[in-house]
C-alpha cells in the first residue's frame, strides 16, 4: 500500500476519546475486512450489526464515506475511522 497523507497522530487529535476507542476496537478485533487500495482512495469492509462498505481518502481521513446510517447523512463514524488505523497499521483480514 502506499502512504496516505495522514497520520495516526492526527487522527487521535481530530477525535474525542469514545470514538477512537470504538474504532480501535473494530480494527484490533478483525472487523476491518477487504481493504483495497485503488489510485488515492482505499476501500474496505467494516462488519459491526452488518457488513459497511467504507470509503477513506488518500489525502485527508476526513474524505470518507460509509453505508451506515451517520456515513449517509455525512457524520465522521467509527467505520470510516477503522478502516483510516487500518490503513496506517496495515493489518487486516
Amino acid at each position: 500500500m502506499n502512504k496516505p497523507d495522514f497520520t495516526l497522530e492526527k487522527i487521535k487529535f481530530a477525535f474525542d476519546n469514545p470514538i477512537f476507542d470504538k474504532a480501535i476496537a473494530l480494527y484490533e478485533s478483525g472487523k476491518v475486512t477487504d481493504v483495497d487500495e485503488s489510485i488515492r482512495s482505499y476501500t474496505g469492509i467494516v462488519i459491526r450489526t452488518k457488513p459497511y462498505r467504507v470509503s477513506v481518502e488518500a489525502r485527508s481521513f476526513r474524505y470518507a464515506y460509509c453505508t451506515c446510517y451517520l456515513g449517509k447523512n455525512d457524520i465522521y463514524c467509527k467505520h470510516m475511522l477503522a478502516l483510516a488505523i487500518s490503513i496506517l497499521l496495515g493489518k487486516t483480514k
